[in-house]
């Protein structure tokens, strides 16, 4: 289960500036040991390539171009060079052995033109090939071509930690007749290193010791005031507003402790104002209680008679309603008749003028149908003489197709006797040509008017058919219509009828209906009274009600309030004023 872990302000400063110290010393560390090594690595190249510019001089250019030439142990110039190599090693204790290679390479060897004693008796021998390691064969490899001396950088193998220098040497001409290699021990940089960075961690570490001590006494001088204001606070929260701090500071923490005295103080002064009101409110909701009880007595007494009288009221006013009631159904029931008696009337009137305008409408119909059918037959005439007139265009297309035919033959025989005549016909078998051309077009324009002719007969005689079926219907139409004006007659006759007997009974209902009325006011008059003097007690009665409700809401909110009172000077009372 994951636990939250909550450090105080106090420790999450001190973590912070720990935190902070360790890794700057930790940086610096970092940079001044590297910066030691770089030093103590650019030293160390300075005095390799010192020495072994040293050990070059000592060299004699006849003897190494003799050895190269005739490599062996026992050639007098391998054993003078040797002498020499041996005694820069006991020269320089640094360096473990300096040998002379042939400058040619071939599959990563190369010639051993001469070595140290120590070399040889460990069974190496001049003229042997010897395969150099990577770093060291490329740095011969540079040396030989910019015929400059070339150092290596640190490099590490079973016998120890190395740096090799390759020095060329030239002969008079400039020409590389061979390459002298020195190594030199860097064992010495990596103790120096290590013992830096040990020295730079000891360092780090007291001053990291000392770092936090100060820092330790200096976050708990600048807390104190916190937590000085932090006893204070739970003071106040306590009920204690009496707490004091220091304001005698003059820094921020200062400003801040005078403003909390200051708002103690004025938290002070409100709860011992609330206080007091809470005590005056609670003697006076008391008093308020008192009087609305006595009120409530009183308005009870009154609230019976009150309630007496409206029962009296609210009598009379139902025996007053219900007659009321009866003379106005009656009078509703007269005036219904009437008014519906005058309805139908009126409706009699206007079934007797829609009568009329139906029968006008239907006669009109009739004219129209015979009008209709005169101009179908005047239509259903012109659509034959179309007909026919169709019937004589496709004659003449017909006629026009055989002729194009006919010209279009005799082009061809023209421009057969015009080829058989050769250039002498030849203008005559254009002329044909041409023919020819217009007979063909002339032939297909008479096919799609006879096509078009053929459609239009077709559609006429569509048309003719369908005007004789339209004939048929008109007639149809106007016997319908002549049925239906003489039954619009006779319903004329017998709304006129019915209009006559709803006159006679509408001037009867209207006579019932103003006696009715006369003895319906009276009743109204008499209700209104018993009414008006039912409402008056009603509203009495409600009004005694509704006092006597608001005085026991007014007394409930009096001991609510009593009980507030009493409670918020429970509340009040824990604090110290």
């Amino acid at each position: 289960m994951k636990r939250n872990i909550r450090l105080s302000f106090f420790a999450r400063n001190l973590l912070v500036a720990f935190a902070s110290i360790l890794i700057i010393g930790f940086v610096i560390s970092f940079a001044g040991v590297e910066i030691q090594r770089r030093l103590a690595l650019e030293n160390l190249n300075n005095q390799s390539l010192g020495v072994a510019a040293m050990a070059l001089g000592t060299l004699d250019k006849t003897d190494v171009a003799g050895a190269a030439a005739a490599p062996g142990n026992n050639s007098p110039e391998v054993k003078r060079i040797m002498a020499k190599l041996d005694a820069v090693s006991d020269a320089n204790k640094n360096v473990a052995q300096v040998y002379v290679f042939a400058p040619e390479i071939k599959d990563g060897k190369n010639l051993i033109v001469a070595m140290p004693t120590h070399l040889v008796e460990q069974g190496l021998k001049a003229g042997d090939i010897y395969e150099n390691p990577p770093k060291t064969l490329q740095a011969l490899e540079q040396a030989v071509a910019t015929r400059q001396p070339v150092i290596t950088d640190a490099y590490t193998d079973d016998f120890g930690t190395w740096i090799s220098v390759m020095e060329p040497v030239l002969d008079n001409s400039g020409r590389v007749i061979a390459v002298m290699g020195m190594d030199m021990t860097a064992s010495l940089l990596s103790d120096n290193i290590q013992k830096v960075w040990m020295r730079s961690l000891i360092v780090l570490l007291i001053s990291l010791i000392i770092m936090l001590a100060v820092q330790y006494w200096l976050t708990r001088w600048t807390l104190a005031p916190v937590k000085e204001l932090f006893k204070a606070i739970d003071e106040v929260s306590s009920g204690n507003l009496h707490a004091r701090l220091s304001t005698e500071r003059s820094d921020d923490f200062g400003e801040l402790n005078r403003k909390f005295t200051k708002m103690a103080a004025e938290l002070r002064n409100m709860i011992s104002g609330v206080k007091d009101k809470a005590v005056q409110a609670a003697a006076s909701s008391q008093e308020m209680a008192d009087t609305v009880a006595r009120n409530v007595d009183e308005h009870k007494i009154v609230g019976a008679a009150v309630e007496r009288v409206s029962s009296g009221a609210a009598a009379q006013e139902h025996s007053a309603s219900e007659s009321a009631r009866v003379m106005e159904e009656m009078s509703k029931g007269i005036q219904s008749i009437a008014e519906i008696a005058y309805r139908v009337s009126e409706a009699a009137a206007d079934m007797d003028r829609e009568a009329e305008a139906g029968g006008a409408a239907i006669r009109k119909i009739v004219d129209q149908m015979s009008a209709i059918s005169e101009s179908v037959n005047l239509s259903a005439e012109k659509i034959k003489v179309l007909e026919s007139s169709s019937s004589e265009i496709i004659g003449i297309a017909e006629l026009i197709t055989g002729l194009a035919s006919q010209t279009n033959l005799l082009a061809l025989n023209a421009a057969i006797e015009a080829a058989r005549a050769g250039d002498a016909g030849r203008g005559f078998a254009v002329v044909a040509e041409e023919v020819r051309k217009l007979a063909d077009q002339s032939g297909q324009a008479a096919y799609r008017i006879s096509g078009i002719i053929e459609n239009i007969h077709r559609d006429t005689r569509q048309s003719a058919e369908l005007m004789q079926a339209g004939l048929l219907e008109v007639g149809a139409g106007m016997e319908l219509s002549k049925q239906t004006d003489e039954v619009f007659r006779r319903i004329t006759e017998v709304i006129r009828s019915v209009s006559a007997q709803t006159e006679d009974m509408s001037s009867v209902t209207e006579q019932m209906s103003a006696s009715s009325e006369e003895v319906s006011a009276s009743v109204h008059e008499l209700s209104s009274i018993a009414r008006a003097s039912a409402v008056g007690a009603a509203e009495l009665s409600k009004s005694s009600t509704y006092q006597l409700a608001s005085l026991n809401d007014i007394s409930e909110s009096a001991e609510h309030l009593s009980r507030m009172s009493s409670e918020l000077e429970a509340l009040t009372s824990k604090f110290k004023i």
